[in-house]
């Protein structure tokens, strides 16, 4: 990715003791190539993490607790970070964020000129079923919404799909950090989103689907609403250039609410460099740099 190796060229200007040689897989492939990587001792000095994998790299032993680097870092204010991602398990922070970005609801202009509906997004649940009806044709092969549950790896359905509507509903799947999954709010979701099921409102194959797939559909015109992260805007300009797509806030339950997430960054534990891989992280994340990052990935600065 040209933006990210202008970044990295950049760093290894600044610190010409260090060399940065960045390495790119798929997101798909990414979580076993870390596992893979650490088992044979090959693993890179920093790991570009998903915090769904955080439990699963602390138990393998990929992960490097961060606490010594936090408390010693000097030119880096820590407390200006997004917090969430360095709270602690089992003791520890592990990781520290590096961009973020809201959850955003999408909508194709033209679909809803078809179906007779202004080109403004849903602002309910009620809305969102409504529309989704309307704008389900099967014998064109275009259906209102999309989502993707696979339950194969990589892909974060609940993190895509369910969270953004659970936090306009009220709900958290952990409370006073313990599991929350049995709540009214969370089974309401997940009531709301098998009835758009049990409609024939959702484009086929949501157990099977990945999130690219979900993103392919959307930006072919099969599909004329999704619920996404924010860089998917640049994503489907770049696949479609005359799609006619608007954004709008996630519809609500009783209240509007916005999922962010992001990506995080971490040390390997089997690193032999862990103080430049520290210094480079410190840098990744320093408020001038984090700022030009995220601008470049269409997302938040973490700092």
């Amino acid at each position: 990715m040209p933006e990210f190796d202008e970044i990295i060229s950049q760093f290894n200007e600044e610190h010409p003791e260090i060399e940065v040689v960045p390495l790119t897989v798929p997101f798909s492939q990414m979580r076993q190539q870390i596992i893979s990587t650490h088992s044979v001792g090959q693993i890179a000095d920093v790991i570009g993490l998903n915090m769904p994998w955080t439990q699963e790299f602390i138990e393998l032993g990929i992960l490097e607790p961060l606490e010594h680097y936090l408390i010693n870092e000097k030119t880096l204010n820590i407390n200006n970070l997004v917090q969430a991602p360095m709270e602690k398990i089992n003791g520890h922070s592990w990781m520290v964020p590096v961009t973020a970005h809201p959850f955003l609801f999408y909508f194709n202009k033209a679909l809803f000129k078809e179906a007779g509906l202004e080109p403004k997004a849903p602002k309910t649940w009620d809305e969102l079923k409504d529309y989704a009806i309307k704008l389900t044709k099967p014998e064109k092969n275009q259906y209102g919404y999309s989502i993707c549950m696979s339950l194969q790896g990589a892909c974060n359905g609940p993190i895509i799909e369910m969270y953004p509507l659970l936090y306009t509903a009220g709900g958290r799947t952990v409370k006073n950090e313990k599991p929350n999954l049995t709540s009214p709010e969370v089974i309401e979701t997940l009531e709301y989103i098998n009835e758009l099921e049990s409609l024939g409102v959702i484009a086929p194959g949501t157990l099977s689907k990945q999130e690219q797939q979900k993103i392919e559909e959307f930006a072919n015109g099969r599909v004329a609403m999704m619920i996404d992260s924010m860089p998917i805007i640049t994503v489907l300009q770049t696949k479609n250039p005359d799609l006619d797509f608007g954004v709008a806030p996630v519809p609500i339950k009783i209240k509007m609410a916005a999922r962010n997430h992001g990506w995080e960054i971490g040390i390997a534990r089997k690193s032999k460099n862990k103080e430049a891989a520290w210094t480079f992280i410190s840098w990744l994340v320093s408020a001038k740099i984090n700022g030009k990052f995220a601008e470049k990935l269409a997302s938040y600065p973490v700092t």
